[in-house]
């Protein structure tokens, strides 16, 4: 490339430099092994800080602001049935607690798991179907009642969630505290 006739000021020293067209930066080799100094910060506006304020800028914690409480004990419970919620298979060994996927409950978001309370007792079947990605899942869950789409997972997820929920109270693990 041909460098330009005329001599273009350097970025960071201000000296003449030849530069070549098509390089965007305009900085002599030694300069650029120096540092530019950063500008100052300037403090925000008292009226900024209000606004953003009053916009809900100040973001809560995350597990305060989506209530998405912890618990191994709620989450202990599935593995204490041993019928599926959905297909009804005996597991020996326990059901596997399953969390709500996105759209299924207010508390679920982008990288952030439902709260402990919400989830239905499943089968390892089950459990793998409704979290498998539809392309990738079995066209019917194991009961043969839904098929692979949001709205059929979403359907079955919250059936089993009811069982679940009547389940534990019928069997007296949750009750009202005083």
């Amino acid at each position: 490339m041909k460098p330009h006739n005329d001599p273009q000021p350097c970025r960071v020293c201000g000296e003449p430099v030849l530069w070549r067209s098509g390089l965007s930066n305009r900085i002599h080799s030694a300069c650029r092994t120096r540092k530019q100094a950063k500008p100052e910060r300037l403090p925000t506006p008292a009226y900024k800080l209000a606004r953003a304020a009053k916009a809900g800028a100040a973001k809560p914690n995350a597990d305060i602001g989506k209530g998405n409480h912890r618990d191994r004990n709620l989450l202990d419970l599935a593995h204490e049935l041993h019928d599926c919620t959905n297909c009804g298979r005996h597991v020996a060994e326990g059901l596997e607690p399953a969390h709500a996927n996105a759209g299924m409950t207010r508390s679920k978001g982008l990288g952030i798991k439902a709260n402990d309370g919400e989830h239905a007792a499943l089968c390892n079947a089950c459990h793998s179907w409704l979290d498998q990605p539809i392309s990738a899942a079995s066209f019917f869950d194991p009961s043969k009642r839904f098929d692979c789409t949001r709205t059929d997972k979403r359907e079955m997820w919250l059936a089993a969630y009811f069982r679940t929920q009547a389940e534990y109270w019928k069997r007296g693990w949750l009750h009202v505290a005083a």
